[in-house]
């Protein structure tokens, strides 16, 4: 099962019902995920305990903004309000920016069991 380790208001998101995809560059490890399989999802400040999800939907994109456009912002974002400040989320995480053009990015579409 993959782990996903996100930071605290993205796992409260998720507690809350308001995110339902998560992005990530799309490694073989994110591609290689199927719908129907289960991942957890699990707080820095506690990786303790975690949120069990099914995946409903793998998608892979060229960059930030093309999945962004398609998944829709507030489902990935909740409280991000357009694309290009996605994009600076996104972009802001560790060395996001510059593996993306390599790599490209990947949508998990889930729902919380």
């Amino acid at each position: 099962m993959i782990v996903f380790k996100l930071q605290p208001k993205y796992y409260q998101q998720i507690l809350a019902g308001q995110k339902t995809v998560e992005g990530r560059i799309a490694k073989q490890k994110y591609k290689s995920l199927s719908v129907g399989d289960i991942v957890s999802f699990v707080s820095n400040d506690n990786q303790t305990s975690g949120i069990k999800a099914q995946v409903l939907a793998v998608t892979e994109y060229p960059d930030f903004a093309a999945m962004l456009k398609s998944e829709g912002v507030s489902k990935m974002l909740p409280g991000i309000t357009t694309i290009q400040e996605g994009v600076g989320v996104y972009e802001s995480l560790g060395s996001f920016k510059q593996q993306v053009v390599k790599h490209g990015c990947i949508a998990i579409r889930f729902e919380v069991i």
